[in-house]
């Protein structure tokens, strides 16, 4: 016998589709990495991954590759953090993964192995463009370049680069970052290049080159404060819910939640929700941040805690067992993550593991 949760998230595989649609009504005829790192970005990668017609997948950890092979998928998969060891390689090629080269340390340290000549390894190599994070300094990833070329044992698939400010429309960067890789690319036209993310699908065009590399848009969270027709069509996967637990009439001059820090100014009503930090909700949401009840946005008020959060709803007819919205479908996760002094990305990623994952097909 199961209990109805009182927190959930309903991860909508329709939504899903329709975002990996719009991603490739942007692109055009170019191949379309998906990332799916941090269990997909909080949405569950194993329920996601059957569901995903991509020429590949992309996660940061080992871990994650070989859960995503010991559940089925077969398909192109990518590691794009991996720290070069024997052992790594020889993981990754029973695996049948591919890796991102990312420090001129792990060039050095691959190019110094007795690879097979019968069985590749096959390398994606990371130049750094200008975000200065990971990646081979692009002014001398020539030498590095040839000598993968021409070392027995490795298949150099693609170039790869990360864009630093593509969801900044006023910002340089990314072009002065588009200029160098381009640079690059025409001394060798034969290898293919990697570089646009979410924000580059959509904003950057001429960033596109070979493959495209999407991750934030694919769970239908537009990358920028920017909007095109195409950002307007994503579809949020995720939508974030909890029940109302109890409704507490607030006279004016009463506290609310630890320290105090919210005080009624005039008679109200409080909605008691069973969401917290525990379960992925931030604790620095401010007093004010929008929780969606029957289609109305109420604010929050007092300071979260771990299990539960409160929210001045007034008078409306609201009920306990009712449903609230965090997040999702009908509330921006843009909007809400403002509220809290961060970004989506890291809303959906810190949903805890106790928050049941209600696949919706």
């Amino acid at each position: 016998m199961t209990t109805d949760p009182i927190t959930w998230a309903e991860i909508s595989i329709p939504a899903l589709k329709n975002n990996l649609n719009v991603i490739r009504q942007a692109t055009d005829n170019t191949k379309t990495m998906l990332v799916l790192k941090a269990d997909a970005y909080g949405h569950g990668a194993l329920d996601l991954a059957p569901h995903l017609d991509a020429d590949a997948l992309a996660v940061a950890r080992i871990d994650e590759a070989k859960n995503l092979r010991e559940h089925g998928y077969t398909g192109r998969l990518l590691l794009l953090s991996p720290l070069i060891t024997p052992q790594l390689i020889e993981t990754i090629q029973d695996q049948d993964i591919e890796i991102v080269l990312h420090s001129q340390s792990a060039v050095e340290h691959l190019l110094s192995m007795s690879l097979s000549k019968d069985n590749p390894v096959p390398v994606w190599l990371k130049v750094d463009s200008g975000m200065h994070r990971l990646g081979l300094n692009i002014d001398n990833a020539e030498t590095f370049i040839d000598a993968l070329l021409n070392k027995q044992g490795i298949q150099l698939q693609s170039l790869m680069s990360h864009f630093a400010s593509a969801d900044d429309l006023s910002s340089h960067q990314t072009q002065e970052q588009l200029s160098k890789i381009q640079k690059l690319h025409k001394k060798y036209p034969n290898l293919a290049v990697c570089v646009a993310n979410s924000a580059g699908v959509f904003f950057h065009p001429d960033a596109h080159f070979d493959w495209i590399r999407a991750g934030i848009a694919l769970y239908g969270i537009n990358p920028s404060s920017h909007e095109t027709e195409l950002t307007k069509q994503l579809i949020p996967v995720m939508t974030l819910k909890a029940k109302v637990l109890d409704i507490k009439p607030i006279k004016a001059g009463d506290s609310v939640g630890y320290n105090a820090r919210w005080t009624a100014h005039k008679p109200t009503r409080i909605a008691v929700i069973g969401i917290g930090y525990g379960d992925g909700f931030p604790r620095h949401a401010a007093s004010g941040t929008p929780v969606l009840i029957k289609g109305v946005e109420y604010p929050l008020v007092g300071t979260v805690s771990m299990d539960l959060i409160t929210v001045d709803i007034g008078d409306a007819d609201i009920q306990v067992d009712d449903v609230a919205t965090l997040w999702g479908e009908g509330l921006s996760t843009r909007k809400v993550a403002e509220f809290a002094e961060t970004i989506a990305y890291e809303l959906t990623t810190r949903v805890s593991q106790r928050v049941k994952r209600i696949i919706k097909k």
